[in-house]
């Protein structure tokens, strides 16, 4: 049986073999002080050991798990010598034993005594073996961040750590609780952005991790990255969490006429979704600043809101199955939709050809210019002689330093397409400077379909649609789902009362929720926040 507290694990072999430890014959009631105390160990201690007999003790006070929680939240002691107007840079451990550095923006008017806004900041080109790329996002908000008054997190991705993949989504997950340990953020105010690999990775976590932001705003990204890479991408999911999203008309990656009907589709499903078109952009960082008070007045606008309707779909054990108080554990295979209850995958658009060189980039190397890593044969890379090693510098007399630059490459290779002609193409081999002029092309095999790859790709999904009809009761609909858990707060339920649970017309559960101190503390250190959530039941349907 999968252990449902894994940070206990540890603790509870290290004490099984044992003398019984003298706090365990200690009575019952427990002074506050001291389960505060006990809190706080539990929160600084950093031996995981160490840290799981601090919980074995809360859990054995005898102190109810509304007691633990005050008591999780008074102990947690937030940094008060925060060097203000300042950025804290830390690792982050990720799949492969790669480190990934995260940034954090620390604004001159940081109070410890008050909760402050977060601002999760996701940057493109995760795609590469690089560390370091969540920098990108300091030099286009830190100075927002210190003017405005609100905390930057800026982690960082690569190869094997796409947002839209378990480990990018751990990494995430566990910055944000690295940051909610340490400092006061106000829980309700957790925003996340991104730009186009960035804003991929914001679609994703709508559709799959939406906890624990308030809403998403996503700048030139594709919402179906999830699916292209093997995965769903579940309709139903849409309307998780508020969305703002805009797309560039002169985007050559994805552009607004390709990606509007799509964007119609998720509205038609249930999304709250601002979007823009800008018609003279194309997929340009250095664009992102003029859209800056746009987004600042979307995010002040939606705050992070209690649902008491939930729906939700899923169907891939490697995607977190829930959203806000309803959790997918376990779903059919076979499934088929219901009246009122779909399985239905948002559609995948059709192809945008893009025109290429036909060259593979060198990820490692860090400029300037862009090094060519490998040259298609028969490509028009190959028919102009651009050999790997190569270092492209400038395109059509505009400097490429960075990948930043790509932009510039992807927009002039768009327009030789267009034109029909050659551009002029400025390369460095071995200490000189070599012009060349080619004309790119589309592709034949980028003109076919693009279908979902990977295993689970075409599954459906299993479908819970939940509602907390009254404080005592609580409704719910399923298609396809074999195990499902609710998470239950004090702000929507009476946990000291009896709670009536019926799924598809029959009664599942009649009774007061029980409450428990480890559910509280595995909640509380997952999101290193204070729990929203006091007691749990797992049904089946």
């Amino acid at each position: 049986m999968k252990c449902l507290f894994p940070w206990l694990t540890a603790a509870l072999l290290a004490v099984s073999g044992a003398a019984r430890p003298a706090w365990a014959d200690e009575p019952a009631e427990r002074p506050h002080g001291e389960l505060v105390a006990q809190a706080a160990a539990w929160w600084e201690d950093e031996d995981s050991v160490a840290r799981g007999a601090w919980a074995l003790r809360l859990i054995g006070s005898g102190a109810t798990a509304g007691e633990v929680a005050a008591a999780v939240e008074a102990g947690r002691a937030f940094k008060t010598d925060v060097p203000k107007g300042t950025i804290h840079v830390w690792k982050r451990p990720g799949p492969g034993g790669n480190e990934h550095t995260c940034y954090l923006v620390i604004p001159q008017g940081y109070d410890a005594a008050t909760p402050m806004k977060l601002l999760v900041w996701l940057h493109g080109g995760v795609a590469r073996d690089q560390d370091g790329g969540g920098g990108s996002g300091l030099r286009l908000w830190a100075e927002k961040a210190a003017e405005e008054g609100f905390l930057l997190l800026c982690p960082s991705g690569r190869l094997g750590a796409e947002w839209w993949t378990p480990g990018g989504v751990g990494v995430i997950r566990g910055a944000i609780a690295d940051v909610r340990r340490s400092y006061n953020v106000d829980a309700d105010r957790i925003a996340c952005a991104g730009f186009s690999d960035g804003a991929s990775g914001c679609y994703h976590l709508l559709l799959h991790h939406p906890e624990p932001f308030c809403c998403f705003m996503a700048l030139m990204g594709q919402p179906l990255v999830t699916r292209l890479m093997g995965g769903p991408s579940a309709a139903a999911n849409v309307g998780s969490r508020p969305v703002w999203a805009i797309h560039g008309g002169k985007d050559t990656l994805y552009p607004t006429a390709q990606m509007k009907p799509l964007m119609d589709e998720m509205k038609a499903a249930g999304c709250d979704l601002t979007w823009g078109d800008r018609p003279d952009t194309g997929h340009d960082f250095t664009a992102l600043p003029a859209e800056w008070e746009a987004m600042k007045a979307f995010w002040d606008a939606h705050p992070r809101a209690v649902k008491n309707e939930v729906r939700w779909q899923s169907s891939m054990p490697w995607l977190d199955g829930r959203c806000d108080w309803v959790e997918v554990m376990e779903t059919a295979s076979g499934v088929k939709g219901a009246v009122g209850l779909t399985t239905k995958l948002l559609p995948i658009p059709a192809p945008n050809p893009r025109p290429r060189l036909g060259v593979t980039l060198d990820t490692d190397y860090a400029g300037p210019g862009v090094r060519i890593k490998e040259v298609e044969d028969g490509s028009a890379a190959a028919n102009a002689d651009v050999r790997p090693g190569d270092v492209l510098v400038e395109v059509e007399g505009q400097a490429i330093r960075t990948a930043q630059d790509l932009a510039i490459l992807r927009a002039v290779l768009d327009t030789l397409t267009s034109e029909d002609r050659d551009g002029v193409f400025v390369f460095e081999r071995d200490g000189e400077r070599v012009e060349v002029k080619t004309r790119p092309a589309v592709v034949a095999s980028d003109l076919a379909p693009r279908e979902p790859q990977g295993p689970g790709a075409g599954d459906p999904a299993g479908v819970v649609d939940a509602r907390i009809v009254a404080r005592d009761r609580i409704e719910i609909r399923t298609v396809g789902v074999k195990r499902l858990r609710l998470h239950l707060s004090a702000d929507q339920i009476d946990l000291d009362k009896p709670l009536t649970v019926v799924i598809n017309g029959k009664m599942r559960y009649e009774a007061v929720p029980k409450e428990h101190p480890a559910y509280v503390l595995t909640e509380a250190w997952r999101d290193g926040g204070i729990p929203r959530y006091r007691a749990q039941l797992v049904l089946v349907p």
